[in-house]
């Protein structure tokens, strides 16, 4: 027998709702789209600039989840888990369509473009405008994989475990990594007069 819940509900972990999935709720299936898509699509935008293809991809994941779900081993963290899952789709796609500048089959960097406002850089203080020509001028100086990093930690709030499994880095690469990029972001707002980030 299946079970059923209520769409919206809050009470149902990652772990709840992948353990039904793999028992064939079609409702746990439901919640992720609902859950994860607009993370996802966010994301997938900032690796691709085709926006019918991110779609595309995210829709082609869920319906594998669901055509596989009886073989789908057990996950803890289901978000990253769906990050990475999109994140190969996507260099898979890229690398068959030989769009990728500058692409070798050894390399898993993309040009990962997104904008920063300054509410998702948590910066409190001071007048937006000027603030966010600040972060995305800092933004525009930093390399696809920094850029990529610090969207990770600071909009989607994942751990640094967490990003260090989507990106396929080590955990003291990715701690060098958003520490310097911190690090210069915030000598460079001092620099503007911003102070107290």
């Amino acid at each position: 027998m299946k079970e059923s819940f209520d769409i919206t509900s809050q009470g149902y972990t990652e772990n709840d709702i992948w353990q039904l999935l793999k028992k064939g709720s079609l409702e746990s299936l439901s919640l992720l789209v609902y859950r994860y898509y607009d993370d996802l699509f966010r994301y997938g935008c900032g690796l691709c600039e085709k926006v019918t293809l991110v779609e595309d991809l995210i829709q082609d994941l869920f319906c594998d989840l669901w055509q596989k779900r009886a073989n789908l081993g057990d996950v803890s963290l289901v978000k990253p888990y769906l990050f990475i899952s999109l994140r190969r789709r996507i260099f898979r796609q890229l690398k068959s369509e030989r769009k990728v500048t500058g692409f070798d089959n050894s390399s898993t960097e993309f040009n990962f473009e997104v904008e920063f406002s300054p509410e998702d850089l948590m910066i409190k203080k001071q007048d937006k405008e000027k603030l966010s020509v600040l972060v995305n001028s800092y933004m525009n100086q930093l390399s696809p994989r920094q850029k990529e990093a610090i969207y990770l930690r600071f909009y989607e709030n994942l751990s640094y475990d967490e990003i260090a499994k989507v990106m396929n880095i080590t955990v003291p690469y990715l701690y060098l990594l958003i520490h310097k990029s911190v690090g210069k972001m915030r000598k460079m707002l001092f620099d503007h007069g911003v102070k107290g980030l």
